[in-house]
């Protein structure tokens, strides 16, 4: 129910109007204080309520403002009354003519209100259009584009006359066919999102992801097409980098990996070159070492049977009998051919190891300032081969110089641990062995002067020449396991126990028992542990105990195996161990490498206990 606002000098005038006004619309009298004013709907009022009229309707326009008078001639009300106003009724009233001014004023003033809210909304959303950062097309229902935003304009440069001469799928899709079927499919669902490939107007070729709808009448007939385009050129771009850096990242985990596990450098080859090919495209790849100012190829992937190769297989080729190999020792830097028979045409002289490739990249293996060697890869398509391969490659070039060095690492310290070895056995051979030898040989002499003066004590004698013979076999047993290790495996726990038990008693006067089930049988690696523990623990007896006693037990259970090795010498305060202690720290790594519990229990002058025990089974 519409409120009509009447505000009236003259009271027969308010109640005539009171008396006509349709039922369907509220009337409200203007009161001192005009609490209802800025609900009402229109306003009807005299001459002498204009300027309180005015006011009201300054802060509701949307109000519609009927003035009434009795004047006749409409010109002598004044123009700004008359401008200002949406109608004039003359009295006397007549109250048809009042509902139907009062009707199509109020009709009038709604159309206009609906026409202002539309073009705000047209404003805004041309505003949104205008500022967006999207490219936004709009087409009639024949697919002629009528419309382009700034966006649009600035990502492809064309304009709308542009896009309508060859149609928007020839003109702006790089494959047309795909244009074609999207608007197809727009008629037919409506709505069409994905990914396209389109071309700007200078011919470049951007990724776009569109989101196409139908635009339709209030019947629902479709009359046009709004197409929203978002640039993700960049944002598939840094996927892709990002992927490449992840493959590339992976490809460097794993060869590490590699050189952490296996000194092998065929094996680290290998998977070097495996790594190259997830990470730089190629159809050929090699590694190529420098031995004594030779070429020596070490692997290759793909490069079938050419006859290069096979000379560089031989290792009897000079580096410099091939340019590109040369060039690279001499400039210490990567070297990269982007079109190989361009570049042999440019360098008449030049000679490269994989003429039949037609692309190619030699990277220098640096080791300690030196070139030891070369990774190169190749294509039989021109043109592959950037600076950022070299950079990937050199990455792999660093890792197969690691290679490199660990195995020469590692020869050096089986050349050491071989010296070490010699240097040991030697000094066993003249502390013990040889020893042992010379007093039985000084004594042997000495029997037959003491026989022509003494008879009686050279049985006494022979039986020191026995103990000593007894215990130069049992070291040169020892050592000819330490030799051969394999042996120690086929020889019985009883028999290796005697063999060290009477080492020591040909050498000392330490009386050593030995309490060991009969035919014991332990796991390979605690026969080996248990052998050379009990050497070191012997050993030890006889630098540093100065006992008269030892006694050596082995007990073997479903759960366990334990070895004591025990003597009444001086003992030692344990917390006082050096780390130079150097029989006691073979005792301890032999036991922590077998997953034993070692237990050294000593104090002085209370003798020294050595226990291991090796849990094999469960309780």
């Amino acid at each position: 129910m519409a409120r009509i606002l009447i505000a009236l000098s003259s009271t027969a005038d308010e109640q005539a109007l009171l008396h006509v006004l349709p039922p369907m619309y509220q009337p409200v009298v203007l009161d001192g204080n005009g609490t209802e004013q800025r609900f009402s709907d229109a306003c009807i009022f005299d001459l002498e309520h204009w300027p309180t009229v005015k006011r009201i309707t300054a802060s509701n326009v949307q109000m519609a403002r009927l003035l009434l008078t009795s004047v006749e001639d409409i010109s002598k009300i004044p123009v700004r009354v008359q401008d200002a106003v949406d109608d004039i009724i003359k009295l006397p009233l007549n109250p048809t003519e009042l509902a139907i001014r009062l009707r199509n004023v109020l009709r009038m003033k709604d159309h206009t209100e609906r026409q202002r809210r539309i073009y705000q909304q047209l404003a805004t959303t041309n505003k949104a259009l205008e500022s967006t950062s999207d490219a936004i097309i709009i087409a009639d229902g024949e697919g002629l584009a009528i419309y382009t935003n700034p966006a649009f304009g600035r990502a492809f440069g064309y304009n709308v006359n542009e896009l309508n001469v060859g149609g928007i799928p020839n003109v702006l899709f790089e494959r047309p066919i795909i244009g074609e079927r999207i608007f197809q499919q727009v008629r037919q669902d409506s709505s069409w999102k994905g990914e396209v490939q389109l071309k700007t107007k200078l011919g470049k070729i951007v990724t776009f992801l569109l989101n196409i709808d139908s635009i339709e009448d209030d019947a629902g007939n479709h009359i046009g097409f709004i197409s929203i385009g978002t640039d993700i050129t960049q944002h598939k771009r840094m996927n892709a980098i990002e992927e490449e850096q992840r493959i590339l990242a992976e490809a460097q985990l794993d060869t590490a990996k590699a050189l952490t596990s296996t000194l092998d450098l065929d094996e680290v080859f290998e998977r070097i070159l495996e790594n190259i090919s997830q990470v730089v495209p190629n159809d050929a790849a090699n590694i190529i070492l420098i031995e004594d100012g030779n070429t020596q190829l070490v692997d290759r992937d793909d490069y079938s049977d050419k006859a290069e190769i096979r000379r560089l297989e031989t290792g009897r080729v000079p580096v410099k009998a091939y340019d590109d190999l040369r060039t690279i020792v001499e400039t210490n830097a990567p070297l990269v051919i982007s079109d190989t028979k361009r570049y042999l045409a440019e360098h008449d002289d030049m000679q490269v190891h994989t003429p039949w490739l037609n692309s190619h990249i030699g990277i220098p293996i640096r080791l300690e300032g030196d070139i030891m060697g070369f990774i190169n890869v190749g294509s039989i398509q021109p043109g592959l081969f950037t600076q950022e391969h070299a950079q990937r490659l050199e990455l792999f070039a660093e890792q197969a110089a690691i290679a490199i060095r660990n195995a020469h690492l590692h020869d050096k310290a089986q050349e050491l641990a071989i010296l070490e070895e010699r240097q040991r056995l030697a000094r066993n051979l003249h502390d013990a062995v040889s020893q042992t030898l010379f007093s039985a040989s000084i004594i042997a002499e000495a029997l037959p002067q003491l026989w022509k003066k003494n008879s009686d004590i050279v049985f006494p004698e022979l039986e020191r020449i026995r103990l000593l013979s007894r215990s130069a076999l049992a070291e040169m047993r020892s050592l000819l396991l330490e030799l051969h290790p394999e042996r120690l495996l086929e020889t019985s726990m009883s028999d290796l126990m005697n063999q060290l038990m009477a080492g020591l008693m040909g050498q000392t006067h330490i009386d050593v028992t030995l309490d060991l089930p009969p035919r014991l049988q332990l796991p390979t690696e605690l026969h080996v542990a248990a052998y050379y523990i009990t050497q070191e623990a012997l050993n030890n007896v006889v630098k540093h105990a100065r006992a008269s006693h030892a006694k050596i037990s082995l007990r073997n259970t479903n759960q366990a195996v334990t070895l004591i090795v025990s003597d009444n010498g001086r003992g030692f305060n344990t917390a006082d161990i050096a780390s130079t202690s150097l029989g006691l720290n073979n005792i301890q790594q032999r036991a922590r490498s077998t997953q034993g519990d070692l237990v050294i229990d000593s104090a002085p002058d209370r003798g020294t206990t050595i226990t291991v025990k090796w849990i094999i089974g469960g309780e």
